[in-house]
């Protein structure tokens, strides 16, 4: 029996070769698939303007100046002569 099956993979086993190739290419071509499908199912995140104003109580953003434009592009700067807080 071990035999028999010893003979007929070395009579095709070039084609067994070529068999497992294609298998593992098609699951490499669905895997990247299913991949690019996950991510482009996501939704995508919405930058939303807030309140004009930085509250006081957060004196690691006041050193900062937003700006945005009609285009709804957002664009932030350090504010030259800022000191931080002591203490």
């Amino acid at each position: 029996m071990l035999a028999k099956i010893k003979d007929f993979v070395n009579e095709y086993l070039s084609d067994i070769i070529l068999l497992i190739g294609v298998i593992l290419i098609s699951l490499l071509s669905f895997a990247v698939g299913y991949i690019v499908a996950k991510q482009q199912d996501k939704e995508p995140i919405k930058v939303e303007r807030g309140g004009d104003e930085v509250p006081s109580s957060s004196p690691s953003l006041s050193h900062y100046e937003s700006l945005v434009y009609e285009d709804n592009s957002i664009s932030c700067r350090f504010v030259p002569g800022w000191q931080p807080p002591l203490g």
